[in-house]
């Protein structure tokens, strides 16, 4: 793999780490705020099940839509993930003279 590659998936993953790292302190914040107001209005009851109703829809979402990598190369999840999208990312380079 020719190193410009490598560096540039690398950034790749970074980005995607931002992101992922982003969003979670987002849900945490929004967490952090709206849990004191909402438990003071209706008491813990409909609280919690509020936010296990979310978990479960999460739950849901996460089973329909990440495809199952276990036991899987990762050629193999590439294929699949670039079939699904109907993206080809070419990442096999001839070597260089």
């Amino acid at each position: 793999m020719r190193p410009a590659l490598v560096v540039a998936i690398g950034l790749a993953v970074l980005q995607q780490l931002g992101v992922a790292v982003c969003l979670h302190w987002g849900a945490n914040f929004l967490v952090s705020q709206t849990f004191p107001v909402m438990l003071d209005a209706w008491g813990p009851g409909p609280v919690f099940l509020g936010y296990a109703v979310i978990g479960v829809l999460a739950f849901v979402f996460v089973r329909a839509m990440v495809p199952e990598t276990k036991g899987r190369s990762l050629e193999e999840i590439e294929a699949g993930l670039q079939r699904k999208s109907g993206v080809a990312l070419s990442t096999r380079h001839a070597p260089s003279p």
